[in-house]
């Protein structure tokens, strides 16, 4: 790849792409441009109007000259180059330096086993799904299921289940089953609003198996149809277990039962907003800031170094970025920002609490009774490390800012 040089002569063009509205909460609007190789943009109006003419027939000088002229811009040559040589050519946007887009993913180890249109036909026989009729119907019906779940779970002994492998083996073999029921559910509710869903597939997130659907152009629609797309999954798995609850009725199976254990746990763990999970997505899309979680972490990160480390470099950067946020923006952001590093706290609290505990507790230390202790905090501490060390490294690639876990993704989509 051969950088520009800060030359008036040069007429950039970048590759075809098509650009979209973004429903979101920030100043002024926001556009998704989407290219042909694959890459999401979040920009503003002023780089929207910026790229309008860089089409291979204008100059870098008069580009200058006219976004000046009819949009009261102000750039200059070396900004511009520099814009080219740092984002545009390392993208692979301009012609002459096109390559496929690599998306910067919380999902490692990413595997495509299928392209979701494969899906596409037999989605259509489940959107009735999301008829408001039906949903009044799913409401009484998952009332009456975990009413009759509890009150189960109160006299239920299900030390025979865990005790056999066969029938362990088979409540695992039922929750994978609604987990795959989970990722139709983000491909019936794309589809209802016209998105394409891209790759189904599974990898890693958190050092945690998870299955995945690529729904990254779902950007382009209004909040709400997103956030409908953000729950699907949930929705889709919680007719599991309505279907699992009625078997457990009728059958007295205790697989079902425990199955459905399984399912509400992993329910409320997708719901969980601090990890990029189905809840994270929800709260993104209904508060309308985009790369919440990765603003978040620089927020934070900028916070902790600049005032406790006393870097002024990224004190400035953490004030200049809260001025720069206007009040009811402000209040959102920071109250996600405070619970986020509260909840991060906790979790090393609990961490040191129970290593703690684990040693106190053993009469006398050897490798014979401690070596099992040992071995568990030390693949929680490779796992820490290996997430902050990716979390650093990402946010330092990601200089300014949809993967649901199980999730679904959200790939490709940055911010300039």
């Amino acid at each position: 790849m051969i950088n520009l040089t800060a030359s008036q002569n040069i007429f950039p063009k970048l590759i075809p792409y098509e650009v979209y509205n973004m429903d979101v909460w920030e100043e002024g609007p926001r556009y998704l441009i989407k290219f042909d190789n694959g890459l999401q943009l979040k920009v503003t109006e002023s780089l929207r109007n910026l790229f309008n003419y860089m089409d291979g027939t204008t100059s870098i000088g008069d580009i200058c000259t006219m976004v000046q002229t009819n949009h009261d811009g102000n750039i200059t040559i070396n900004e511009l180059t520099e814009l080219i040589n740092e984002h545009l050519l390392p993208k692979g946007v301009l012609v002459g330096s096109e390559k496929k887009a690599s998306h910067h993913s919380a999902i490692t180890f990413r595997i495509a086993i299928f392209h979701a249109s494969y899906l596409k036909k037999a989605s259509e026989y489940f959107e009735f799904l999301f008829f408001r009729g039906v949903f009044v119907l799913f409401s009484i019906f998952f009332s009456i299921s975990l009413i009759h779940y509890f009150f189960q779970a109160n006299t239920e002994n299900i030390s025979n289940t865990f005790g056999s492998v066969y029938k362990f083996t088979i409540a695992i073999l039922l929750l994978l089953f609604s987990m795959i029921v989970h990722e139709l559910g983000h491909i019936v509710a794309a589809y209802r609003y016209k998105i394409q869903p891209k790759d189904v597939g599974m990898g890693l997130y958190m050092m945690r198996p998870v299955l995945f659907v690529d729904l990254s152009d779902t950007w382009r629609l209004p909040r709400r149809q997103r956030v409908v797309i953000d729950l699907g999954g949930i929705y889709f798995e919680l007719w599991i277990f309505i279907l699992f609850e009625l078997c457990y009725f009728i059958s007295g199976f205790q697989e079902f039962f425990v199955a459905n254990q399984f399912i509400l746990i992993t329910v409320l763990y997708n719901l969980y907003p601090f990890l990029q999970y189905d809840g994270f997505w929800v709260l993104t899309d209904i508060l309308g800031i985009a790369n919440l979680h990765t603003r978040t972490f620089q927020l934070v990160k900028s916070g902790l170094l600049g005032y406790f480390f006393f870097k002024p470099d990224y004190r400035k950067q953490f004030n200049d970025t809260i001025k720069r946020m206007n009040r009811h923006y402000k209040i959102a952001f920071l109250t996600y920002a405070s619970i986020y590093f509260c909840s991060v706290i906790t979790a090393i609290w609990f961490i040191l609490r129970y290593t703690i505990y684990l040693f106190t507790s053993l009469d006398s230390f050897t490798w014979g009774n401690a070596k099992g202790a040992i071995i568990v905090i030390i693949i929680v501490l490779i796992r820490t490390i290996v997430v902050f060390t990716l979390k650093f490294k990402r946010a330092g690639r990601e200089k300014d800012d949809k993967q649901t876990n199980h999730p679904s993704s959200r790939k490709n989509q940055e911010s300039l």
